[in-house]
């Protein structure tokens, strides 16, 4: 079919689709477009066709091998997936064992005294002696803290 403004129209004219005056202007427009009015007798054919068509009754010894076959098939397939799945996941669990492995077991370093000091609200003199840098920044945490607390309870 050449180009045609309406070539899109054909179709939906031909299933009754077309609100009634677009359908107007299609029937007007197939009495003068002739490549329109060969897609037209094309579908027409078409459905003539598909309406005339019946299907063979299937025998009931049939559509019991049909359903054999459709199970048989699911059967094999839904087997297939879970073996795939299932070495899927033997892989991940070997790769997290081996992972886990070689990281290893890390010993947490002890907090540093301000750490404890934000924590418990104490200052452990005997380790903060130790580290002046730390003991004072301990220190003035601990009064920063304390001064919130006391102006938090104050309300």
């Amino acid at each position: 079919m050449s180009e045609c403004s309406n070539q899109s129209r054909i179709e939906a004219y031909h299933d009754g689709e077309l609100p009634p005056e677009i359908a107007r202007e299609v029937q007007l427009h197939l009495i003068d477009c002739a490549p329109c009015r060969d897609e037209l007798r094309a579908l027409q054919s078409m459905s003539q066709f598909v309406r005339s068509f019946s299907p063979a009754e299937m025998s009931s010894v049939a559509i019991d091998r049909l359903h054999q076959q459709v199970d048989s098939l699911t059967a094999v397939d839904t087997l297939r997936f879970a073996k795939r799945l299932s070495s899927l996941a033997a892989c991940l669990l070997v790769a997290a064992g081996v992972w886990f492995a070689s990281t290893g077991q890390k010993s947490e370093a002890s907090p540093a005294p301000w750490e404890r000091a934000a924590v418990t609200l104490q200052l452990d003199s005997a380790t903060a002696s130790a580290q002046t840098g730390d003991a004072d920044t301990g220190q003035w945490m601990l009064a920063s803290l304390n001064g919130s607390r006391e102006s938090n309870q104050g309300d």
